[in-house]
């Protein structure tokens, strides 16, 4: 029995009408083994409750270290990768089924932000729009304290 019909129980006793001499037989047994029922039940909903919690901090706290075991995992990935280039200096290499090589790709160099168009600046941050910049540069023109910046992306298979 779930406890709101146990509620409903008690609360069907409790309201019992009076007999014909007007005496309220209240089954106290009947009342006291509902009450009994319920008390079990609210404790057994406070105990799951509680193993949720439980479960619930668990799972934060193995968030909280994989977070950590990824910040780690990327900056080593991000260490060999800037070593991998390092020693590669930009030339193709093969070692069995793995690759170095690298893509060229152009941006645009960082310069004065209060001296561009308005059309190349992103009004919600006080940052120029790279992208329409360099579409502007490529073209051709000239924009002061700004330039196209030619890289090699190392790139590993």
């Amino acid at each position: 029995m779930n406890i709101y019909a146990i509620n409903a129980e008690i609360n069907a006793i409790l309201e019992a009408e009076p007999d014909e001499n007007g005496e309220l037989n209240i089954d106290l047994d009947a009342l006291d083994s509902l009450q009994i029922e319920k008390e079990i039940k609210t404790e057994d909903l406070i105990k799951a409750h509680l193993n949720y919690k439980r479960t619930v901090e668990g799972f934060k706290s193995e968030v909280k270290s994989l977070q950590e075991r990824q910040r780690t995992s990327q900056n080593r990935m991000d260490s060999t990768k800037a070593y991998i280039d390092l020693l590669h200096g930009g030339e193709k290499a093969t070692y069995g089924n793995h690759a170095v090589s690298y893509l060229k790709s152009v941006s645009v160099s960082d310069g004065a932000v209060d001296i561009l168009p308005d059309i190349f600046v992103v009004l919600q941050d006080p940052r120029p729009d790279k992208t329409g910049l360099k579409t502007l540069l490529k073209s051709g023109v000239y924009v002061p304290e700004w330039e196209l910046i030619e890289k090699q992306n190392i790139q590993i298979k």
